[in-house]
């Protein structure tokens, strides 16, 4: 069957002047794709998978309303939209169009197009009422054909899960794997959800992930891009629920030619809720990213907090870096802190190295490993843990 996509995805809520050009991203993508393999998941009691039957209906139906971190415009927010909607500046006019078409439903809606016309079905994870399971769930998507899944996970109250995603391929691997994936926590409910993106250097990926979180409930994501050539990621999670809580630890690596666009939007809509999003990377060769990190406090959203920041190592003059964090307040009581760093190698810290008999080459090797296993160390399983240290031992050719 056939996967098509084109346009804009990935958006910032509040649009700048085009010529950052850190809006929005494009992307097209037109090939056939397969039928995912099915997974072989040992599921401990209390955790069942459904793909089929009215249980599976009646959640895809619930989640429906769920926008995804790729199709999110954030619109909805209260936050100066009519200033942002009415400005007329030509150098954004095209911008403004595009955030205009779409207001009403604060979402594109490409994404979730392009997986009904292709006649992908869901399948849902289902942790039952007050599950409590230590060991996570592991799931490889080891893809070498062209694929797309669509996911749901659901914890219903008080249930407290962990899962594990880990997708690779071979190197040659010129193909396309996405994955939606909604996650829906009831009251008093934790998920977290890691993901290890391992894929081979021509694949392009996109990885579009939706938090919908009701009262008390806690939401972890950790999520490492090491592979692929090109690669989209959105999130955007909903703090709906009085003290819900959101925690998103993101690593990346990008060599070659890669491209690299991420888009994490939180919205704080309950009282007392809380985020903290922390993203680090490393930028090599004549690679590309786009960072925009949003956090909307909602009308009511009062005593609530959010933090984000974001630390990029450029280890190469070529690079491509534009990182956008962003803080939008519709709410007096509440404190929000955002922030980022974009730098070269310390050169006090490269001249101690090479004191020491360490060459630039090796000193720069150490920094970039020693950064990004800060995130792998955030990985709930020796597993996957050792799966990406050994992806970054290609990259880089020894071992942590």
């Amino acid at each position: 069957m056939e996967f098509k996509v084109k346009g804009k995805v990935n958006y910032l809520p509040a649009a700048t002047y085009s010529w950052v050009k850190g809006n929005y991203a494009e992307i097209d993508i037109d090939t056939e794709i397969t039928a995912p393999k099915k997974k072989e998941i040992n599921l401990p009691e209390g955790l069942y998978l459904v793909t089929e039957g009215q249980e599976l209906c009646e959640l895809v139906k619930k989640t429906s309303g769920m926008i995804t971190g790729m199709d999110s415009l954030n619109i909805d927010s209260k936050a100066g939209d009519k200033d942002r909607l009415d400005n007329s500046d030509e150098d954004f006019a095209e911008t403004l169009a595009n955030y205009k078409k779409y207001a009403n439903a604060a979402s594109s809606g490409l994404i979730d197009g392009a997986i009904k016309a292709a006649g992908i079905k869901a399948s849902a994870l289902i942790a039952e009422k007050d599950t409590k399971v230590d060991e996570p769930v592991k799931v490889y998507y080891d893809e070498n054909v062209s694929a797309v899944t669509d996911q749901i996970i659901y914890a219903k109250e008080g249930a407290d899960i962990n899962v594990v995603q880990i997708f690779s391929s071979n190197d040659d691997f010129d193909g396309l794997f996405g994955i939606r994936t909604k996650v829906y926590l009831e009251k008093g409910a934790h998920v977290k959800l890691s993901r290890v993106q391992l894929l081979g250097r021509k694949a392009i990926h996109f990885d579009d992930i939706a938090f919908y979180e009701e009262d008390n409930a806690q939401g972890e994501l950790v999520q490492l891009e090491l592979g692929a050539n090109k690669a989209y990621v959105g999130v955007r999670t909903e703090l709906i629920g009085y003290k819900a809580d959101y925690q998103n630890d993101e690593a990346y690596l990008c060599r070659d030619d890669d491209f690299l666009d991420l888009n994490f939007v939180t919205n704080h809509s309950g009282k007392k809720t809380n985020c903290r999003m922390d993203t680090k990377g490393v930028l090599m060769d004549q690679s590309k990213k786009t960072y925009r990190g949003t956090i909307d406090f909602k009308e009511g959203s009062a005593n609530s907090v959010g933090n984000e920041t974001e630390a990029t190592l450029l280890l190469s003059p070529d690079t491509v870096n534009k990182t956008v964090p962003l803080i939008l307040c519709h709410e007096e009581r509440v404190e929000g802190n955002h922030g980022a760093t974009i730098g070269k190698v310390d050169e006090a810290l490269l001249f101690y190295m090479k004191s020491r008999g360490i060459d630039e080459a090796a000193a720069k090797e150490l920094m970039t490993r020693a950064r990004i296993n800060t995130v792998i160390e955030r990985l709930p399983d020796e597993e996957s843990k050792g799966a990406a240290r050994h992806y970054i031992k290609g990259v880089f050719g020894s071992e942590l």
